[in-house]
């Protein structure tokens, strides 16, 4: 496989480099943590944005023991902008693993598969699937990402780096399977794979006799009513989309995704995402208890990607597109999430852990891609 550019990468942010980041500036027990200051979370996006430079619009979603709400500084683009706020539609990028990793849990939970299945039994006859020995790829692997598939096939070549994954199509990722050859044991080790996940989304729609949209929607966006979580936009979220921005606050064209959906391929707005850090906080409260408590099950974690910190049990994700970033954390035990969506492609972690943390802290120094 070619060397990954650094392109390749924006759909999966160093996740190590992430937990490491985590792991340094925890220095507070659960029982110091107090309700997130807002003003200070205000500051923090206007020394982003503002000073910085950046950013371009950021919209951060709090919940604590004073509810939930939205923090928004910044606009929809650099020229002629409007202000962000909890209707503006960004790319999320690789959070939106979670949403097919939900999708995987409901279908087991409602007997339509098991998650230890081969994912070659969702797929048609013909396809050919790479095995290690005597051991078969599960859709279980290829949600915790131990499939020992690789982060992108063989046989990616975008025809133009801009929008890299719209012309990889079913017939490239059949290719692809049918040739590659695993160089790690099935279940041996984390390897973060965005064919794995995308392959997953697509097994399950395979499975569920329709396309990647459909499932995700009546799967988990229609049950939560998450109704700006799409695909492909309609003409009021193109109206509401926030335009994509480089590094250098360039603006650059959007993603879309073919087969590979799964792995980075929806649009949410904040009060969307508020919705869903929410149910994934409270799932009592929702039509899709049993699929989020088992997503989330330390036994069986499906997407979600754990922090080992005192105090605490937290669940969280990142993504990055060509012009976005995201980032979602949640903490079960002490009943407080963050997330960030961003519309430069500059990731947004460390801002995320440091809000997690208490705005008042020291800055986080953001995790860098190798």
């Amino acid at each position: 496989m070619r060397e990954m550019s650094v392109e390749d990468r924006r759909i999966c942010r160093p996740l190590d480099k992430v937990l490491v980041a985590f792991a340094m500036v925890w220095g507070v027990q659960a029982s110091a943590l107090a309700a997130f200051n807002d003003a200070e979370v205000q500051a923090l996006l206007q020394q982003r944005i503002d000073v910085e430079k950046r950013g371009v619009g950021m919209v951060v979603g709090l919940i604590d023991e004073n509810g939930r709400r939205i923090v928004s500084h910044g606009v929809t683009r650099l020229k002629d902008g409007r202000p962000v706020d909890g209707e503006t539609v960004f790319e999320i990028g690789s959070i939106t693993k979670v949403f097919t990793a939900i999708a995987l849990a409901d279908m087991a939970e409602k007997g339509e598969l098991a998650v230890t299945d081969p994912v070659t039994q969702l797929l048609p006859e013909q396809v050919s699937v790479p095995r290690r020995g005597n051991k078969q790829i599960t859709l279980l692997n290829l949600s915790q990402h131990t499939s020992g598939l690789p982060s992108l096939p063989d046989n990616f070549a975008p025809a133009s780096m801009e929008n890299p994954y719209v012309d990889y199509t079913e017939q490239n990722l059949y290719g692809f399977l049918a040739d590659h050859r695993l160089k790690r044991e099935i279940g041996a080790t984390v390897e973060y794979s965005n064919v794995g996940v995308g392959l997953l989304g697509h097994a399950l729609a395979q499975r569920a006799r329709t396309d990647y949209a459909t499932l995700v929607r009546q799967r988990v966006v229609e049950p939560l009513q998450m109704l700006d979580t799409v695909l492909a936009l309609s003409p009021s979220q193109q109206a509401r989309l926030a335009t994509g921005h480089s590094e250098s606050r360039e603006p650059v064209l959007n993603w879309d995704f073919d087969v590979l959906a799964g792995a980075g391929g929806l649009r949410s707005s904040g009060n969307d995402m508020l919705r869903f850090m929410a149910a994934n906080l409270n799932p009592d409260e929702t039509p899709l208890k049993a699929a989020l408590l088992r997503a989330q099950s330390r036994q069986q974690l499906l997407g979600w990607l754990p922090a080992a910190l005192p105090g605490v049990k937290l669940l969280w994700h990142n993504g990055g597109t060509g012009g976005y970033a995201s980032f979602i954390a949640f903490d079960s035990k002490n009943r407080r999430g963050v997330f960030i969506l961003s519309n430069v492609e500059s990731g947004v972690d460390d801002l995320g852990i440091q809000i997690l943390q208490g705005a008042a802290k020291a800055p986080v120094k953001p995790p860098s891609v190798p």
